[in-house]
């Protein structure tokens, strides 16, 4: 029967502590993007912003991926990155301090207080704090569910036989129990359930002191190593970021284990609930005060150590171990970022084509230009398309959805824009030896162009300022442009049936007047989307 309740107890530990993880990792996204949208970043408040994170998101993994995610999009220095971990790694241990705290009675009376918001408000943080109590709670449940095979496997001499090379307080010993602890923490991807484990076998005796703390210091240089693991398609500065991750744990690791039978005498006269979360609290706390003074040292150390990790390209879109891995905040922000790049590249596809149409002679090379731009902002598309549609398979606010889908509706726009121009420039290539976009016919079209251009920029205007909501004057402008666009048309008309022009100049002029109107409504749709996208950030 006990095995039973061990199996039951432990699904229902590891299915609620990543449960809550997962559901809280928003709220923390969210406090980190309203800091850096607010105020000044430095390393100590970015260092306090990574402990509060993980003090609400409870997983000093999420907290790192977050830190990577914002490295990855541009929006966090390298040394900023890292004081991020630091406090991130500090904030880690409050997690553990809870698991001390479990017991039936407290587990019971968290699950009937955490159902309480549902049914008596319809707040939504009210919501989130209820039901934060109730996973709590249910963890709890799960920890005490767990003890009565644990006490059982400790009366079992066979096991305790099996136990016994680990209890020894030795090189070896030691270097064992590191070892279970990483892969422990690789395996089930987070460190401080692992620690609850070892937690839960030290207070029943399964394992003693110097093991438990061996499992502990492993458990964290897990983390790390899982870090850097999500890093791996990450750019640069991620990356560095992960590798920072286990230099200071690494270096932690080797201060306790030089230390390590004063670190047992000093544990050992504290209460066996706290020794745990103190072990885990003292190695965290003593590598963020270690490296916290020395990080731009670290930032150098690493840049040479890596010389080939040096950012020498721009920030661009990298899906950071896969959009799973990358908090959903973070990947709306990256994708936000990428989305601006879009818009500069199609800015300058713009401008190219125009030059180009104002040649009398077709130039093959800058032809060439102009169906380049198109192809990048086809990967582009593509590339956002894909990163968020996996973004869109996490669960996601309503705020997120909506700005997940306008992000992926502005990058259909854009590259509607990019189709069009590119098929400007195509056209021009079909006009015959007798007609070339001058005097009078050049006049208009190239009032018109210039219109639209003035059109489209107007309409990406709350990309650089989200107060900005221009789209009834988008709309106005976009209908003034169709009336311009049936003038053309009608004075095209009367050339043609002066007989001016060829059927072939004709047809092609005509298409080159109704890509530049179609281009009217991608801008007016644009405007739409980006103002959605602000008023869901709002």
């Amino acid at each position: 029967m006990n095995l039973y309740y061990f199996i039951g107890g432990f699904g229902l530990f590891y299915f609620v502590f990543r449960l809550m993880i997962e559901y809280l990792a928003q709220s923390g996204e969210n406090l980190v993007r309203d800091f850096l949208g607010r105020f000044k970043p430095t390393i100590l408040s970015l260092t306090l912003v990574g402990t509060l994170v993980t003090t609400l998101v409870q997983s000093s993994r999420t907290a790192t991926l977050m830190a990577m995610g914002l490295v990855n999009a541009g929006l966090l220095s390298l040394t900023l990155a890292i004081a991020f971990i630091l406090g991130a790694n500090v904030g880690a241990t409050t997690t553990v301090w809870l698991f001390s705290l479990a017991n039936l009675k407290l587990a019971l009376v968290l699950v009937g207080v955490g159902t309480l918001p549902k049914i008596a408000t319809r707040r939504l943080f009210l919501h989130l704090i209820g039901q934060t109590i109730l996973g709590l709670g249910l963890i709890y449940l799960g920890l005490h569910f767990m003890q009565p095979l644990l006490t059982d496997l400790t009366a079992n001499p066979i096991f305790q036989e099996s136990m016994a090379p680990l209890h020894e307080v030795s090189a070896l010993s030691i270097l064992y129990c590191l070892l279970i602890g990483i892969l422990l923490s690789l395996i089930v991807e987070s460190s401080n359930f692992v620690i609850g484990l070892i937690m839960l076998g030290f207070w029943n005796k399964l394992l003693l002191l110097s093991t438990a703390t061996a499992m502990v210091l492993g458990a964290n240089l897990g983390a790390a190593l899982l870090a850097l693991i999500a890093a791996i398609s990450g750019n640069p500065s991620s990356k560095k970021a992960a590798l920072s991750h286990i230099v200071f744990n690494f270096t932690g690791v080797l201060i306790a284990c030089l230390f390590f039978k004063p670190l047992l005498s000093f544990l050992d006269d504290f209460n066996p609930l706290m020794v745990i979360p103190l072990t885990h609290t003292l190695f965290n706390l003593t590598t963020a005060l270690l490296f916290l003074p020395f990080i731009h040292y670290l930032v150098i150390f690493l840049n040479r150590l890596f010389p080939n990790l040096e950012e020498k390209e721009a920030h661009h879109l990298v899906l950071l171990g896969g959009a799973q891995d990358v908090m959903p905040a973070t990947a709306i922000i990256m994708a936000e970022i990428e989305i601006k790049k879009f818009h500069d590249v199609v800015t300058r596809q713009h401008k190219l084509t125009r030059d180009y149409l104002v040649l009398e002679e077709k130039n093959q090379s800058t032809y060439d230009k102009i169906k380049h731009y198109e192809n990048i902002t086809d990967n582009m598309q593509k590339e956002i398309t894909l990163f968020l549609g996996k973004v869109m398979e996490r669960a996601l606010t309503q705020k997120q959805s909506t700005q997940t889908r306008s992000l992926i509706r502005m990058a259909d726009e854009m590259e509607s824009v990019s189709d069009y121009l590119e098929r400007l420039a195509f056209y021009k290539t079909r006009f015959d030896q007798s007609f070339s976009l001058k005097g009078e016919v050049a006049i208009e079209f190239f009032q018109f162009y210039d219109q639209m251009i003035e059109l489209y920029q107007h309409s990406t205007l709350g990309f650089a300022d989200a107060d900005v909501n221009n789209i009834k004057t988008t709309e106005a402008k976009a209908e003034e442009l169709k009336i311009v666009a049936d003038d053309m048309r009608d004075q095209h008309l009367k050339r043609i049936s002066n007989g001016e022009y060829s059927p072939l100049s004709s047809l092609t002029y005509s298409d080159m007047v109704v890509a530049v109107r179609k281009i009217r409504l991608n801008a007016v749709h644009l405007s739409r989307c980006i103002r959605d996208y602000n008023q869901s950030k709002a």
